[in-house]
């Protein structure tokens, strides 16, 4: 996913990111940044953009715990809001809500009642309303 120097760097800085199944964790959530137009992947895993950075901790990010909750609760909320790749993976849920005007009370219900039946988005379904 990174260049080899910047890999080294990277799990220096996180290396339970080496404990992380590559099928089941680092690529769902890869699929998930290239789906939502984040980041652009190529068919064999590869970054295209050379200005993109995603840093271990948004690949550590929870797919199912934060990141998707986030996702839909904003595209629910604010369809034409799309939060910043740090503020989606990093903020706690308040910072998160607080940046993106939204009700934490209603999101942690959100989360709490859809969370577990979130899928990976179509990206189909992703064009953000003008």
């Amino acid at each position: 996913v990174w260049g080899e120097a910047s890999l080294v760097r990277n799990l220096r800085q996180r290396p339970t990111l080496m404990s992380m199944n590559v099928e089941s964790n680092l690529k769902p959530t890869l699929d998930f940044y290239n789906r939502t137009g984040y980041v652009l992947v190529s068919d064999d895993w590869k970054i295209c953009q050379q200005e993109t950075i995603v840093s271990v901790s948004y690949m550590a990010a929870s797919l199912n715990s934060r990141l998707l909750p986030r996702w839909y609760f904003v595209r629910s909320q604010n369809p034409s809001y799309r939060p910043s790749l740090g503020s989606i993976c990093i903020n706690t849920d308040a910072d998160f809500c607080k940046c993106a005007g939204l009700d934490l009370e209603q999101y942690l219900e959100f989360k709490k009642e859809h969370g577990p039946a979130l899928e990976l988005p179509d990206p189909s379904d992703l064009q953000l309303d003008e």
